[in-house]
């Protein structure tokens, strides 16, 4: 349940990368909240772990809205 959301930042900030030249800080925070989440998912039921993995996601696609509504602008 961490991996695959995990991976999809990492692959989503190597292409972004690519194409506009610049990290987004929404995906790398993401990306540091699923490391600090690593450790404690033994510790929690699978629905505690599904609900994390989907407020991570959740933060990470609202503050790029938000950057990206304010760069448009």
């Amino acid at each position: 349940m961490i991996g695959g959301p995990l991976l999809y930042l990492a692959g989503v900030i190597l292409f972004k990368r690519a194409i506009r030249g610049h990290l987004q800080p929404s995906h790398l925070a993401g990306i540091g909240l699923f490391v600090i989440l690593t450790p404690f998912a033994h510790l929690l039921t699978p629905l505690a772990l599904f609900t994390a993995a989907i407020a991570i996601m959740l933060i990470v696609a609202i503050w790029e809205a938000i950057s990206l509504g304010r760069n448009s602008a």
